[in-house]
């Protein structure tokens, strides 16, 4: 799956298409510069996808059919959240929903993700392995056939009170009025479910919610920063007016919806949107165990993933793997800052990195040794490519050749 030779009739559609007829369980993921899509599979059925423009519409139109109150909603997802639940099933299992009216509403988001995703042409996929998907109930889970026929139909377009078509987001703003808001207010109103922003100018003291390390991470050439744990997090940018801006996050929110809401207030990367093409060098260092061995297929999940490597809990380089062109201290802005080594090393938190033409994710290996290990992305390949890399060089998950379509 995924690793064979690209032809121009190839679709990302077609490579779900190949996963499904394995009868996989995973999650399979689309990612470009306009959308990100995920679709989790159970033995080979749809059991759910969501896509970054509608997020969710699952939700909404369950609470328009069901007339569910918005504590109510409020309480099951926490329960979820807590006890790690799928939602669906709580819904039904407190009597908020009933199967056929969940079984509709995922009909519907299931089928929305794949309209998109059968529109895309430019990305890159790539599935990982999910075992713990197979617990899923079967009775909430779809064959791809019965999705597709929405294929022939786009949705029609959301309509206002006055009948006009609206855009619809994942999280509305009113954008006559951010021009006479702050930034922080501005923030706020664009990334609703937030747990706080704040912002200040560079070199101040920010706020005690954001880590300290952090906060001194965010200078010279790195302008983006997001760390990232199984709770929540925070992500931290530059913004066109030259101050930092943190915003906090829960499991609740997801990190890829919180960067949609983000967008456009992160000053973009002057590097062109491309992912090249370059061949591989010969590895530096020493292979110290076999989870290191794994870089090299790593290093394989598409070209965008420029480099990875692991450093002692002094940044001192172990072993590294690399394309050629890659300048050889690439992990410098890391590899100098043992405050920031040894705050991963403690919290086992995963951060990620905007370094000028360059995207890094790194976090600390879970073996107590206070080894890092760390991955160098095409600043125009997509975050998830990346995200996707660490994970697979940590060990966590089982990976397959990523593919990328142009």
């Amino acid at each position: 799956m995924l690793d064979r030779a690209e032809t121009e009739t190839l679709r990302p559609l077609d490579d779900l298409n190949e996963v499904i007829c394995s009868k996989r369980t995973g999650e399979f993921i689309f990612a470009s510069g306009a959308v990100e899509i995920h679709v989790y599979l159970q033995n080979g059925r749809i059991a759910w996808a969501t896509d970054s423009q509608r997020p969710l519409e699952f939700m909404r139109r369950l609470m328009q059919r069901e007339n569910l109150d918005a504590d109510s909603v409020r309480q099951v997802v926490d329960s979820c959240r807590r006890d790690r639940l799928p939602l669906g099933e709580t819904l039904i299992a407190w009597g908020l929903c009933s199967l056929e009216s969940v079984r509709d509403a995922l009909h519907e988001q299931l089928s929305l993700s794949l309209v998109a995703l059968s529109r895309q042409r430019a990305g890159s996929t790539l599935f990982l392995e999910r075992p713990q998907f197979r617990s899923y109930d079967e009775r909430l889970t779809f064959e791809v056939s019965a999705l597709l026929k929405s294929l022939t139909e786009p949705p029609p377009p959301e309509r206002g009170a006055d009948g006009e078509p609206v855009e619809t987001g994942v999280f509305p703003v009113q954008r006559p009025l951010l021009g006479t808001l702050s930034l922080d207010v501005q923030v706020a109103a664009a990334a609703s479910s937030a747990t706080f922003v704040v912002t200040a100018p560079p070199g101040a003291a920010v706020d005690a919610r954001v880590p300290q390390v952090l906060q001194a991470t965010l200078r010279g050439d790195v302008d983006f920063v997001a760390l990232r744990e199984d709770d929540g997090g925070v992500v931290g940018f530059l913004a066109s007016d030259g101050s930092h801006v943190f915003v906090g996050y829960t499991s609740g929110l997801t990190y890829g919806r919180l960067l949609l809401a983000l967008q456009p207030f992160i000053v973009p990367s002057a590097m062109e949107a491309r992912v090249s093409v370059l061949p591989r060098c010969p590895p530096r260092g020493q292979i110290e165990d076999a989870l290191l061995a794994r870089f090299e297929e790593v290093l394989d999940l598409g070209p965008g993933v420029l480099a990875l490597a692991a450093l002692s809990p002094s940044g001192e380089l172990i072993y590294s793997v690399e394309r050629a062109g890659i300048h050889p201290t690439w992990f410098a802005p890391v590899a100098s800052d043992p405050a920031l080594l040894e705050y991963l090393s403690s919290s086992m938190a995963r951060l990620g990195l905007g370094v000028g033409a360059y995207w890094m994710f790194g976090a600390a290996l879970a073996d107590g040794s206070g080894r890092s290990v760390w991955t160098l992305i095409e600043r125009g390949a997509p975050q998830g490519l990346g995200w996707g890399a660490l994970t697979s060089a940590l060990g966590r998950t089982k990976t397959n050749r990523r593919r990328v379509y142009r």
